[in-house]
């Protein structure tokens, strides 16, 4: 018996772990708001929205990141080969979520340099010694200044403003409302009716918690244990640790909710018309989601998707399996 609960405790620290880590990689892939459109955005639209950012407060202000999409080819001196490039104008992260190996990500409007993934090195080089090398994509030649780890073939190629711009990916924000502020300044910009908004933020969240589950049921076990310890009668150091603790938390928990963002917290914890709009901003968030024409990070956001809800559910299987064990042997003692 203590065999088997010492192999399901170590699958739930496993699977949770894992969990966690696929929740990680999804928040890294979407920032905040993503705004997406079929038409590349002007120059000039773009130069508009920088000046309405210019505009706004120093606490609301959101801070964009400028890229597009394209397939096509690249060719190095010796091979060729299908690649995905991601021309971007702004912070790398905000665009896509890669994991740098050696080198550097170009900087903002940082023209004629690329970083390229593993698999796209291998292909093109036979290796992943690659930086300094050239490389052309689509006629525009790049120096190779980065490598990042992708099973897929990929480039991040950095360019000005001025060469115009499908998406926006927008973070930062921290007090106003990000979908309300985005469309005033897109609206401001020229660009509001092209456009499509994203803002996964709903159902990332409600991921997470599903998530996270397994520890909550975790402490309730050990909660459980507690009480039935307390009942039974239990050393006065041991109460009076329990007491600090419970007090410890009530003092740091409102200093906890002020470090979250204003937007998120309802203006009143009894306002059930907040709570009761939760799950159709999760349900709005998953279509819109759908709805996109897939990017190469849209792509990877769903396979970090699916291993959060397969590690996730393995976890709360454990977990819940754990809690059952727990009280049939408690019954059992009873």
């Amino acid at each position: 018996m203590k065999i088997r609960k010492a192999v399901l405790l170590l699958a739930c620290a496993v699977s949770w772990g894992i969990a966690v880590w696929f929740a990680g990689r999804l928040w890294a892939a979407y920032p905040l708001v993503s705004v997406r459109s079929d038409v590349p955005v002007t120059g000039r639209q773009l130069e508009a929205l920088r000046s309405a950012l210019r505009q706004e407060d120093g606490a609301s202000a959101l801070v964009p990141a400028f890229w597009s999409q394209a397939e096509g080819s690249a060719e190095s001196r010796w091979e060729t080969c299908g690649i995905t490039a991601i021309l971007y104008c702004g912070e790398y992260d905000a665009v896509y979520p890669a994991v740098l190996l050696e080198g550097r990500f170009p900087a903002a409007q940082e023209n004629g340099k690329c970083a390229v993934s593993t698999a796209a090195a291998w292909q093109l080089w036979g290796s992943e010694d690659v930086l300094g090398q050239e490389l052309e994509i689509e006629g525009d030649i790049y120096r190779v200044c980065g490598l990042f780890r992708s099973s897929a073939s990929l480039a991040l190629c950095g360019e000005s403003l001025d060469h115009g711009f499908s998406n926006i990916e927008f973070w930062g924000g921290y007090a106003a409302p990000p979908v309300e502020t985005v469309q005033q300044l897109l609206r401001a910009a020229g660009i509001a009716q092209q456009v499509t908004l994203y803002f996964p933020f709903p159902w990332m969240a409600a991921l997470t918690a599903y998530a996270l589950c397994p520890a909550g049921l975790v402490l309730l076990a050990a909660a459980r244990t507690l009480g039935g310890r307390v009942r039974r009668g239990c050393p006065k150091e041991t109460c009076w640790f329990v007491l600090g603790g419970a007090f410890l938390l009530a003092l740091v928990l409102p200093a906890l909710l002020r470090l979250l963002p204003p937007w998120i917290t309802p203006a009143r914890w009894s306002d059930f018309s907040y709570w009761g709009g939760l799950l159709p901003a999760v349900g709005k968030a998953i279509e819109t989601g759908f709805s996109l024409n897939p990017c190469a990070k849209d792509v990877l956001a769903k396979w970090n998707t699916l291993g959060l809800l397969i590690a996730a559910t393995l976890a709360n299987a454990a977990a819940g399996k754990l809690m059952l064990s727990r009280q049939q042997k408690n019954s059992t003692n009873l």
